[in-house]
């Protein structure tokens, strides 16, 4: 009887050390995995706002501006992406660039933009970022492609050269994670050691590098050797541009502490209950049974999603540490199961579900929907007199004031450029009357700005005005890019025709216009100005309708303006203007 307790015991310990260990393992790789995401999605957010700065400082050369406004118009640019130090646009053929813009009017760097050319992957349509070295100082150099013609071939590309102060910025804390980023060639561009990026160290020889490298997969988890020849446990993500990626990595003896300790104590602890009488396995047993117990009903709630669990042991002995290190495992749980609420942010709870699903597959279906687009009128110039804080601050209360009817009246956020706000009716699931809950949107963002501004007045600050368009047709809706990095999203000459009658909004100074689809589907409904006009891309002049309001259901006409409705039209560069003789 003693024999069998004390075997009994002995193989319950080393059963639950083994599955302590295991599990520690495997939360140190979800660990990994999980830091390595968040930081390969800031640094794609990052590439993001790179690319839209850099595009600016480029576009700005093409504007109507006087040399000193322009000049003016690249300073503010410069101060507000302090890591960009100067910025060249190539033609496909030029000896020399099209045009190069400075941080510094002395900059040291001007002879050799004259020489940084976009690289063969910029001519090909990608993202590409790769390190060089000027003037014995470690550099970025980021190329993307500017104009593409009709035939998708690019015919202007763009180059920027950067500081990698703010990706080390990104990666430069280091705690039980480390984490750094690498290029397609393993070269270090941020570490939270700073000699490695100092010395441009190159870790393609390092095995989860190696793996990343090679993988088809945009994650994974491996155990490997690193630089100063200790054992780590280790996860990869790639960002999903320019070829760069993310390692995550804990030291393999700090993961695994806790569970060689108990390992160590539950063999010390065995070795002692071999000699320990009957009444004292006796009472062990009982001590034992408790926390055993505990640690089912702490199983059985993990199994059922009840990750809130609150355990409190008291002890020091092996399963006290076992029936802890559970609560922690729990909280760890807990953690990814608020990233999946985060994710749901991100999307329209349709479109989420079906990704977490798998219902939505790399590629798109042909689909009939409605598009929305708008923007704030003037906003560079109102952007250039507020502090980045309170344009971030104003931004965010305007799309969570616009967002809500969008979403109110069915439909989905496609996504966020700057200021504007892509929505569309129609994907992933048809409703009646798509077309209809669209106009209705508007005219209820058309209410709902009114109050907006009247709140901005109130406090001192400056009323905005925006522009909307939309336009009804056949496109492609499903997950556009790569099976690195792919984003639910639609496609079409139906969504560049949305965004061009928005543009027209300027022209004919109104904050509303329809295309004739949407105006079909809806005008029995509705109160329309027709307009018209030619804009690049198409040959044909397009129609328009300015909506001024509805019918309610006894057929009585309500008009919906308000002070920031209509405004002094201006002049839009989608629309063709006649040159005078």
């Amino acid at each position: 009887m003693v024999t069998l307790l004390v075997a009994t015991a002995v193989l319950l310990v080393f059963m639950a050390t083994r599955l302590f260990t295991n599990d520690a393992i495997s939360f140190v790789y979800n660990t990994g995995h999980d830091v390595a995401a968040q930081l390969a999605d800031q640094t794609h957010e990052y590439f993001n706002l790179l690319v839209n700065s850099l595009t600016t400082m480029t576009e700005i050369q093409n504007q109507n501006l006087s040399p000193a406004a322009k000049a003016n118009e690249l300073a503010q640019l410069f101060k507000r992406n302090d890591e960009i130090l100067a910025v060249a646009t190539w033609t496909k053929d030029g000896q020399i660039p099209q045009y190069s813009n400075f941080k510094d009017n002395d900059s040291k760097y001007k002879d050799y933009m004259n020489s940084l050319k976009p690289s063969d992957r910029a001519w090909k349509g990608e993202l590409d970022l790769r390190r060089v070295t000027v003037n014995g100082e470690g550099r970025l150099a980021l190329s993307f492609p500017l104009y593409i013609d009709a035939q998708k071939n690019v015919t202007t590309a763009t180059v920027g050269l950067l500081t990698q102060a703010e990706f080390v910025k990104i990666y430069g804390k280091e705690s039980f994670v480390t984490s750094y980023l690498v290029d397609r060639d393993g070269n270090v561009l941020a570490h939270p050691k700073e000699s490695l990026v100092n010395s441009g160290a190159n870790l393609k020889d390092v095995a989860i590098v190696k793996e990343m490298l090679q993988s088809t997969s945009n994650n994974g988890v491996k155990p490997f050797t690193y630089l100063d020849g200790k054992e780590y446990l280790g996860a990869f993500r790639l960002v999903g541009v320019a070829g760069v990626g993310v390692v995550s990595q804990v030291l393999k003896d700090v993961a695994l502490a806790s569970a060689q300790k108990v390992v160590k104590e539950s063999v010390h602890t065995a070795g002692i209950i071999l000699f320990l009488t009957f009444g004292i396995a006796y009472f062990f047993s009982s001590t034992l049974t408790k926390p055993i117990k505990i640690l089912v009903l702490l199983t059985d709630e993990i199994r059922r999603g009840n990750f809130k669990i609150q355990v409190k042991p008291k002890g020091h002995d092996e399963i006290t540490q076992l029936t802890k290190s559970f609560g922690q495992m729990a909280v760890g749980l807990a953690e990814r199961d608020k990233l999946k609420e985060t994710f749901n942010k991100f999307h329209s709870k349709e479109i989420a579900d079906a990704i977490l699903n798998g219902e939505i597959k790399l590629g798109g279906n042909r689909q009939v929907a409605t598009v929305f687009f708008s923007d704030i009128r003037n906003f560079t110039s109102m952007s250039e007199e507020m502090e980045a804080e309170q344009v971030v601050e104003m931004l965010n209360e305007y799309m969570t004031a616009m967002v809500a009817e969008i979403q109110s009246h069915h439909g989905v956020v496609d996504k966020y450029v700057g200021d504007a706000i892509m929505a569309v009716w129609g994907v992933p699931v048809a409703k009646t009357g798509d077309a209809w809950n669209a106009v209705s949107a508007c005219l209820a963002m058309r209410e709902k700005l009114s109050t907006f501004n009247e709140g901005r007045l109130a406090v001192g600050k400056k009323p905005i005005k925006i522009g909307m368009g939309m336009h009804s047709g056949e496109l492609i809706a499903g997950n556009i890019g790569s099976t690195e990095k792919m984003e639910y999203t639609v496609i079409g000459d139906t969504v560049n025709t949305a965004s061009r009658i928005e543009s027209l909004t300027k022209e004919f100074g109104t904050d509303l216009l329809i295309s004739e689809e949407v105006f079909n589907q809806v005008k029995e409904k509705i109160i329309v100005e027709p307009v018209t006009a030619h804009v690049k891309g198409k040959a044909k002049g397009l129609t328009a309708y300015k909506v001024k309001g509805y019918y309610d259901q006894a057929g009585k006409a309500v008009i919906i303006e308000t002070p920031y409705s209509t405004y002094e039209s201006g002049h839009s560069d989608k629309v063709v203007h006649e040159k005078a003789s």
